[in-house]
């Protein structure tokens, strides 16, 4: 498993981090539901933060991403979710997620922040 997944406790954040053995082909179904029940079992809504910045990605593991995202059963779509934060250096990563926000994908509003802390600030915004 390529990936942790922990909400903060007295906060309505959830953290999902990547390792670089993160694959997006075998992680990502998982990773996703691993979210989706904590959002269900949250009182409110929360946001996501995704901190990628140690998985190693082609073109196509984004592709792939950005595919899954604008799925009806993505964490992007759950009722509960309020905002989500990407955290990267990668300015593909980048621009690709600055995509989702468009009519083929749904619009998908995703911040990009490039560090930890700086997600963390925007998420308690």
């Amino acid at each position: 498993m390529g990936y942790k997944v922990e909400a903060l406790l007295d906060e309505p954040i959830i953290i999902e981090t990547w390792d670089e053995h993160y694959n997006v082909m075998t992680d990502g179904l998982k990773a996703s539901q691993d979210i989706i029940k904590l959002m269900d079992a949250a009182s409110g809504p929360v946001t996501v933060i995704v901190d990628m910045r140690a998985a190693k990605l082609t073109f196509d593991d984004i592709l792939l991403m950005a595919k899954a995202a604008s799925s009806d059963k993505a964490p992007s779509r759950h009722p509960k979710q309020r905002r989500r934060i990407i955290v990267t250096d990668s300015h593909m990563i980048s621009f690709a997620a600055q995509g989702l926000d468009s009519e083929v994908f749904g619009h998908i509003v995703v911040d990009i922040a490039t560090s930890m802390e700086d997600a963390l600030n925007m998420a308690r915004q």
